[in-house]
């Protein structure tokens, strides 16, 4: 194992705050709602991803990790794969550039795995241009699912699913505390990393929760272990977290936000690559609008719901810095992945007793991709134009029970649950793409004791064809050999792919 660069950090905290009489947090968060969860228990490794319902990581038939704000606060991560390389099965390839990391769950990566921020789906892929975009000064709590995720996710959950959550107001003030400010600033040595990161958050009034937050942070050429410097890789960075949370009566509330990266970088063309040649001036934009609305009420026969509605854009433009890649010095290379999409989950609680817990979760969600691509003033080789619009139901339930003859100690849990999918894709570079897939799972765990438990799960996943392996056309790269003697390497489609 090659020996790691010594990075020496250093950060500054400030913290302002003002508080005058208030109220506690169930008063203006439903309780029972993931936020209530999230925000009231923070020292609880809950998951929600894992089953779409707060539960205990520890009880949960399967392998989950939940990374808190406290974690969060205590590395001071600068990137997803500061925050994330030392959760198990998880690792991050392509780096070390923050415009080239792409994170893997056991051996899947790019498609195989979901990426979501407060359930909006981060579904922008490229070969060489990382996967998502993200400060990780903005998050509160990370969630890895680990194993196949499609029974409740759909397409791409081959892998697992991550599961980005950003902070609250909630998060920050205590619960007699109605307005606040922080400040933060660093610096790490590894690649001149300089920081500084403003909050704003507040409760004006018990039923409103509002936070705003904007990092800035540049960084430069990256030493290696080796004794050598990774050029260039240069980063100027803008990151922002804009809240608003309501809470419309006692068990309804709505959540708005909008999170948003920006980046110009200066590297090589390929972001996961080595060498000096073929550098570009890089535009990294993402943008994602998210509203979500929540009904919780426990003594209610209606099922609580959840309904989100997002919108995310990410733009990955390139503008060659000299003739030495595949194309003339000044052109303007652009990737542009849209994502516009609503997710609807509710939940019934069937039963409840001192021996039995039933559960039902069931719901639908529908989403639709488009890509853009373009070199100059024409069509970029290897960056299709198309459209996916993908459907989804599922069914899930839980079932919480002990032996009612009292021969077993302890209790069990068992997940049972399907989804269904259909999705078509589209292009003019080639003929339509789409099938439809069934997705089961059943898991079990039983906890004899306290601190122990033994689990069994099974589950299917499938994921649909991207837009590149399906519409890829023109010439990938071209090795000269000599004159007039070239290697070609060209783009074939295969609008045929199965899932």
């Amino acid at each position: 194992m090659a020996d790691r660069p010594l990075s020496w950090g250093a950060a500054v905290l400030a913290v302002v705050t003002a508080s005058t009489p208030g109220t506690s947090l169930a008063e203006y968060v439903p309780e029972g709602t993931a936020s209530y969860a999230a925000a009231s228990t923070p020292r609880l490794s809950v998951t929600i991803t894992a089953t779409r319902n707060p539960v205990k990581t520890f009880e949960y038939p399967g392998m989950v990790s939940v990374i808190g704000g406290e974690e969060i606060l205590r590395r001071q991560a600068s990137t997803p794969d500061d925050l994330l390389q030392f959760v198990p099965n998880v690792e991050f390839t392509g780096g070390p550039r923050r415009t080239g990391e792409v994170p893997s769950i056991r051996g899947f990566s790019g498609p195989d795995v979901i990426v979501t921020f407060d359930g909006a789906r981060q579904n922008f892929g490229s070969a060489h241009d990382g996967r998502f975009f993200i400060d990780p000064g903005l998050l509160r709590q990370v969630e890895v699912l680990r194993g196949p995720a499609s029974s409740l996710y759909g397409s791409g959950g081959t892998g697992g699913v991550i599961e980005l959550r950003t902070v609250n107001a909630a998060d920050l003030l205590a619960p007699d505390q109605t307005i606040g400010l922080d400040v933060a600033a660093g610096n790490q040595t590894v690649n001149n990393d300089s920081a500084a990161t403003i909050t704003a958050y507040g409760k004006p009034r018990p039923a409103v929760d509002l936070l705003a937050s904007v990092t800035k942070r540049d960084s430069d050429d990256i030493d290696l272990g080796g004794g050598g410097t990774l050029r260039p890789s240069e980063d100027d960075i803008l990151a922002a977290l804009l809240k608003a949370g309501f809470a419309l009566s006692t068990h309804q509330s709505l959540e708005t936000a909008f999170t948003g990266f920006s980046n110009d970088a200066r590297e090589p063309n390929n972001g996961q690559g080595l060498g000096d040649d073929a550098r570009a001036d890089k535009q990294i934009r993402s943008g994602t609008w998210r509203a979500t609305y929540e009904y919780v009420n426990p003594q209610s026969r209606f099922p609580d719901l959840d309904l989100t509605v997002y919108h995310t854009e990410s733009e990955a433009d390139e503008r060659r810095l000299d003739d030495l890649g595949n194309g003339p010095l000044g052109e303007l290379l652009r990737r542009d992945v849209d994502t516009t999409g609503l997710r609807l989950d509710a939940r019934a609680r069937l039963l409840s007793t001192d021996t039995f817990n039933a559960l039902l979760t069931y719901g639908g969600e529908a989403y639709r991709d488009e890509q853009n691509g373009a070199a100059g003033a024409g069509e970029r080789d290897g960056v299709p134009d198309a459209e996916s619009d993908f459907y989804g139901l599922f069914l899930q339930a839980e079932l919480e029970f002990s032996d009612p003859s009292r021969t077993l100690p302890g209790h069990f849990l068992v997940i049972p649950g399907v989804r269904y999918d259909d999705y078509e894709t589209e292009s003019d570079l080639g003929g339509d793409n789409g099938d439809d897939e069934l997705s089961p799972r059943l898991s079990i765990s039983y906890l004899p004791t306290e601190g122990s438990m033994l689990f069994a799960s099974y589950a299917e996943a499938f994921r649909a064809p991207t837009f590149d392996e399906l519409y890829l056309t023109g010439n990938h790269f071209v090795i000269p050999l000599g004159p007039g003697t070239n290697v070609i390497n060209r783009f074939v489609a295969n609008p045929n792919l199965q899932p």
